[in-house]
């Protein structure tokens, strides 16, 4: 299974790059009323632990389950109704006294990539040590180089900030960032784990790396770069302001892109991650070229769909209401699939085809399988998507999650991200 950095995940821009010159289709969003659904057969698991991973909650009574697997179904079950404080003790009571081994190597995991979010780094190497898997990407240096670091301070201004935003060819969107006093253009990108900043740009605003060991992360390609773990001392967007707001460097070659080698597609200076998404209230409106940026309260939320393990998932469902899993990468140009899907909704007429993605280290060919249409709900929205393909390069350490919502979504209308309050919505241009 791919081994994912809880410090970077798949900084994923221009996912999809065929569309260079076929470009996605628009997602078309309408009402759905839960009185649409048709009936569907549950379904089935082999084991435990394939339900626990599909987040099969209603299906675990069919399995006789040990007490420690049920405690483990409980604090995942907090997680994935974004109880992250109540999860915490459960995990760390289940490493102290699980004796399943298959218990004690998902529960550290858990563990690790909840302290990651908390940026409680010690912790995070702790558990890391714990693990003993293997480290051919040096994560456990990447997290110890962050401990000890200045604490993140957040200054939100009284009011709303309102950014204009453009939109990368690629469908991203780009706001303005003063980092150190000097400006840049900075894609946001949810798929991007940590705030990350080209090398150029870096020495030219002052940002130096707190660590120089080598140190590697996956991507969206599958190919691995040199990353840099730094802190901002000051980020400012718009009346926002964040001190010592931890980063990644990356090499500028790494963060370009050129067609045939030879003429430059993309360039760009940094990525908004999600360690700052995730401490704010943002709303991307592309349409009207805006991002709203305000200080998240917290608020009772009955129906949490944004969840965090590692990177963020958008809980949905199928037209025929089964409980679907994506991660959410609004650096990636278009909606995909991942394989456990293919199990759950209707793939008359699937073919197969050819695709292309790229992202940081460059491009990967793979061969897909392609949806003409398929129906996703996300709240009180049914989403459609046509030619839908899958992505082989949709793994996680834990999850056997369905596919990846991608930057496609924001063209529907403005979206609003609240991790606070574990909230995503995309909201209908005749709901404004």
């Amino acid at each position: 299974m791919k081994k994912t950095l809880c410090i970077l995940i798949f900084i994923s821009f221009l996912s999809a790059v065929n569309c260079y010159f076929n470009l996605a289709g628009k997602v078309q969003v309408k009402p759905f009323s839960a009185y649409q659904q048709t009936t569907a057969a549950a379904q089935e698991y082999g084991n435990v632990w394939d339900a626990l991973q599909g987040c099969a909650f209603d299906q675990l009574a069919q399995f006789a389950m040990t007490e420690e697997q049920n405690q483990f179904a409980e604090g995942l079950a907090a997680v994935v109704d974004g109880r992250n404080a109540e999860a915490i003790p459960q995990f760390e009571k289940l490493i102290q006294t699980a004796g399943d081994s298959a218990v004690l190597v998902h529960a550290r995991y858990i563990l690790k990539e909840l302290y990651c979010q908390d940026y409680a780094w010690e912790k995070a190497a702790q558990i890391e040590e714990m693990r003993a898997v293997q480290d051919s990407l040096n994560e456990i240096g990447l997290i110890r180089a962050l401990i000890g670091t200045p604490v993140e301070s957040w200054f939100f201004p009284d009011q709303p900030v309102v950014m204009p935003t453009a939109a990368s060819f690629t469908g991203a969107a780009q706001i303005e960032v003063l980092i150190n006093d000097r400006k840049a253009k900075f894609w946001i990108d949810t798929g991007a784990s940590h705030s990350v900043l080209a090398s150029d740009f870096a020495e030219k605003s002052g940002v130096i790396p707190i660590s120089q060991d080598e140190i590697l992360a996956g991507t969206a390609t599958n190919a691995t770069v040199g990353i840099k773990p730094a802190l901002i001392d000051r980020m400012e967007i718009g009346g926002l302001v964040i001190e010592n707001h931890p980063a990644l460097i990356i090499d500028k070659k790494d963060l370009e892109f050129k067609l045939f080698g030879m003429i430059r597609l993309v360039k760009i200076d940094g990525i908004i991650g999600w360690n700052a998404i995730s401490r704010m209230k943002m709303t991307i409106d592309l349409a009207n070229k805006t991002t709203t940026l305000e200080k998240p309260v917290e608020a009772e939320n009955p129906n949490p769909n944004l969840i965090w393990l590692g990177m963020p998932f958008v809980k949905m469902t199928s037209s025929t209401g089964r409980p679907l899993l994506f991660d959410l990468d609004t650096g990636a140009n278009t909606t995909s699939l991942a394989d456990p899907i293919l199990s759950k909704i209707d793939t008359a007429g699937i073919e197969k085809s050819k695709n292309k993605i790229g992202g940081a280290g460059g491009f990967q060919s793979f061969e897909t399988v392609r949806l003409a249409k398929l129906d996703l709900v996300l709240g009180e929205n049914l989403l459609t998507f046509r030619k839908i393909d899958t992505n082989p390069n949709l793994k996680h350490d834990f999850f056997l999650y369905d596919g990846r919502l991608g930057g496609d979504v924001m063209q529907a209308g403005p979206v609003v991200l609240d991790f606070i309050n574990h909230k995503f919505e995309l909201i209908r241009s005749n709901d404004r």
